[in-house]
């Protein structure tokens, strides 16, 4: 493999992180507030940061690679790392999820735990409760789906391109 086709995707892979990393806000301290009902989420930019470059850089290699018909090693190598940090980002999150509705779980008496209502009606034990993040629990296993298969997809085409005796120009 040339070192000079590494450098020049090293120096895209930097000028990307420094992209993003800029527009987010992560040297400084840029806070995203999210109002969700009765439940305020401060997120700081550095949090938000690597979710966003993964999938820029995933999304920027998988249409660069599409043109070369993924024959290119070192670039496959960096795309299979983007959707594994993808999938594995999609899991934190999925679990983040979990137990932030764990902790959000009606009560028979309603959504109030404190002070107790008990003089509004309740609840029939015989009607099932949905939680407002059913279908996004949905989303979120399918999504991860998506990414694993794409993952396997590119992990396979890299394979079948990989030729060691071969002098691949990157």
């Amino acid at each position: 493999m040339k070192a000079k086709p590494v450098i020049i995707e090293l120096v895209i892979l930097t000028i990307t992180a420094v992209i993003v990393c800029w527009f987010l806000g992560v040297f400084s301290d840029v806070k995203y507030d999210i109002n969700l009902h009765d439940t305020y989420f401060v997120l700081i930019g550095r949090i938000i940061a690597l979710p966003v470059l993964c999938f820029l850089i995933f999304v920027v290699y998988l249409a660069k690679e599409g043109f070369y018909r993924y024959r290119r090693r070192f670039q496959n190598i960096i795309l299979l790392l983007s959707t594994f940090c993808i999938n594995i980002l999609l899991l934190i999150g999925f679990n983040f999820a979990r137990q932030l509705t764990a902790e959000i779980k009606p009560s028979q008496n309603g959504w109030t735990i404190y002070p107790p209502l008990s003089a509004l009606p309740k609840v029939p034990a015989n009607v099932p409760l949905t939680l407002p993040f059913e279908y996004f629990f949905n989303v979120f296993m399918y999504t991860q789906i998506f990414f694993l298969l794409l993952l396997v997809i590119v992990a396979v085409v890299t394979g079948k391109n990989w030729n060691p005796n071969k002098n691949v120009s990157c």
